[in-house]
């Protein structure tokens, strides 16, 4: 899918790719902005499964808060579900913990305020919705890349 364009918005890497999707860095032609598409894996095109991630969409798309990325659109082309989002630059949670190892409470505490912040306005997260593989370090958390403190990104 890379280089190719979905209505306006043209396919530039592959972010990651978790069990309902896989995440692409974009770029939105109309508005000349990077973005992140979340497209639902093709082997989970069920009904059931595309009514979870509208669900999730719809969700996220009401949400306003700090630590949580915007949600822009949620289209259908050529039979893929697409998710637009916010594009969230940083690295993973998981990759910071990899890179350094357990964090002390005193640069863990303000990581798991943000979490515990976003997860309350979002009721019916889920574990599916929120793991430190979707943790990217900049001061947010977005349920399908959650962000984590300049701080700590930074180390």
């Amino acid at each position: 899918m890379i280089g190719r364009t979905i209505g306006h918005y043209r396919l530039i890497d592959q972010l990651g790719r978790g069990g309902s999707g896989t995440v692409y860095r974009a770029v939105d032609a109309t508005l000349d902005r990077e973005v992140a598409i979340k497209v639902l894996n093709p082997d989970l095109a069920d009904a059931d499964a595309m009514r979870r991630f509208e669900s999730e969409a719809t969700i996220l798309a009401k949400l306003n808060h700090p630590s949580i990325a915007t949600i822009y659109e949620l289209f259908h082309a050529d039979g893929d579900l697409l998710m637009v989002m916010e594009l969230v630059r940083g690295k993973t949670l998981e990759r910071i913990s990899d890179e350094l190892g357990p964090l002390p409470p005193d640069r863990a505490a303000p990581i798991i305020e943000r979490i515990l912040s976003a997860l309350a306005q979002h009721p019916t997260a889920s574990n599916n919705e929120c793991q430190p593989d979707y943790a990217a370090g900049r001061s947010r958390l977005a349920f399908a890349s959650v962000r984590v403190s300049d701080s700590v990104r930074e180390a």
